[in-house]
């Protein structure tokens, strides 16, 4: 009886795990509502190019055309879906890809240990340079972010 039970338990535990993994992949569209930030737009240009850098790597056209592209509400990228499905994959960009300068860092709420940085001290003013991210840094991202699609093609 234990050992029938123990192969129930760990065949139930397999079960739920398999499924907790594959529902992102198989309801994507419902997962982005938790990393989603619904004020921010996704600018065209941003758009273009993550497209861009899809072809790039190799991605088919109807592939290509199955990705929807958001901004997080996280500081962290994340991709989700699957390419052949017919909802697409997700790729989640971070709010700062749409920082272009540093006016847009010191305007953002990010907080040191939960506290306020001041902007206009020496390692404020070194910290927003370091943050605006360059077109390549960007590029980067969202390749690193497709990797992880293509990766589960």
């Amino acid at each position: 009886m234990d050992i029938k039970m123990n192969l129930r338990t760990y065949g139930l535990c397999s079960l739920a795990a398999v499924g907790l993994y594959g529902l992102p992949l198989v309801f994507p569209q419902h997962f982005k509502t938790f990393y989603n930030k619904p004020e921010s737009k996704v600018p065209p240009e941003l758009d273009t190019q993550v497209r861009k850098i899809a072809y790039l790597m190799g991605f088919l056209p109807n592939q290509v055309a199955n990705l929807h592209v958001f901004i997080t509400k996280e500081t962290s990228s994340v991709s989700f879906g699957h390419l052949s499905s017919p909802w697409g994959a997700y790729v989640g960009l971070p709010r700062q890809v749409l920082w272009t300068g540093v006016d847009d860092v010191t305007q953002s709420t990010l907080h040191k240990k939960g506290l306020p940085i001041n902007w206009d001290s020496d390692f404020g003013k070194r910290l927003a340079n370091c943050l605006t991210p360059s077109g390549s840094q960007t590029s980067f991202r969202i390749a690193h972010e497709l990797a992880h699609l293509k990766s589960k093609h």
